[in-house]
């Protein structure tokens, strides 16, 4: 996932436990939805690769993975702290994707209203309301399935590119 990661300039912070936690600094005050539509086609490949990567642990016995993906967009704050050469990464952002990620189809991507607001025009993807996370009854925070739209000449398929080796 890491090299996914790599491959469309993103940074993998950490790993927490069984999640990986990154981001795309580049997007600092965009507001554009071309700014980020690296990160949906980011999230979309690690979803497209579940099939190779599942290949490979067959092929050597391991049992079969499957994760979720959940991304949104907003200001963070990055420490880093005299006691470690690791960074972190605090704010609004990493919190409802942690909340939200439980909403996503296995090895399936989903996003919350500040992404999906700053994508919504861009007709590359299918997006679709699934629910909302609440906090309380005043609180409610919608989250977007994503996926890419099918290719014209495949009606089942979803892949726009050759997935790339790793």
């Amino acid at each position: 996932m890491a090299k996914v990661i790599d491959s469309h300039h993103g940074f993998v912070v950490k790993n927490l436990g069984d999640s990986l936690l990154f981001y795309f600094p580049n997007f600092a005050g965009a507001h554009t939805c071309d700014k980020f539509v690296n990160c949906l086609n980011c999230g979309l490949e690690m979803a497209e690769i579940n099939a190779d990567i599942n290949k490979f642990f067959k092929k050597e016995k391991l049992v079969p993975l499957s994760y979720r993906i959940s991304a949104d967009y907003g200001k963070v704050s990055i420490m880093k702290t005299n006691f470690s050469p690791n960074i972190d990464l605090f704010g609004s952002p990493v919190n409802m994707c942690v909340k939200i990620n439980s909403s996503a189809d296995p090895n399936g991507m989903v996003m919350g209203k500040n992404l999906y607001n700053a994508v919504k025009k861009n007709t590359d993807f299918v997006y679709a309301k699934i629910g909302s996370y609440s906090l309380n009854s005043e609180f409610s925070y919608p989250i977007y399935s994503v996926q890419r739209k099918p290719v014209a000449n495949k009606p089942n398929s979803t892949r726009t590119k050759k997935l790339k080796t790793y």
